[in-house]
């Protein structure tokens, strides 16, 4: 028995089940305190937290960084297109030594942002407010 080719209906099928998964993922709201705060404490802590962090930045809850640092806010609630945390982890340029942010860990944090940067207890709020399948009127129109 020799090595056998994979049909192309396999490649096809395996590359569909790897990206169902991400949007699988994406489904939930993520909140700051769940999803963001570990992601901020492996890669951006140890310099943007304490008595004097780098560039008056402090990262180490949400209220701290919708205040920002010295270049201004660190985010737009709404928009992370607009915001400078995206922009500096994206570039790369943030974390400036260390491991850098994953594709997914970005993703996650855009996520946040684009959904009102909510915490744990707003997240929940959104939840409970509407029910499975319910429309609201702004989805409306």
């Amino acid at each position: 028995m020799g090595f056998q080719r994979p049909s192309s209906t396999a490649i096809l099928v395996l590359l569909i089940g790897f990206q169902q998964r991400p949007i699988a993922q994406v489904s939930q709201i993520p909140s700051f305190e769940s999803a963001i705060r570990p992601v901020l404490e492996a890669r951006c802590v140890a310099c943007h937290s304490g008595q004097t962090p780098q560039a008056q930045l402090n990262l180490q809850t949400k209220s701290a960084i919708l205040t920002g640092g010295k270049s201004g806010r660190a985010i737009v609630v709404g928009s992370s297109e607009k915001s400078l945390l995206v922009e500096k982890v994206v570039s790369g340029s943030m974390p400036p030594a260390g491991d850098k942010m994953t594709a997914a860990e970005i993703a996650l944090v855009r996520l946040w942002i684009d959904k009102g940067a909510p915490s744990d207890g707003e997240v929940n709020q959104t939840a409970a407010k509407k029910a499975p399948g319910a429309v609201t009127e702004n989805e409306v129109m």
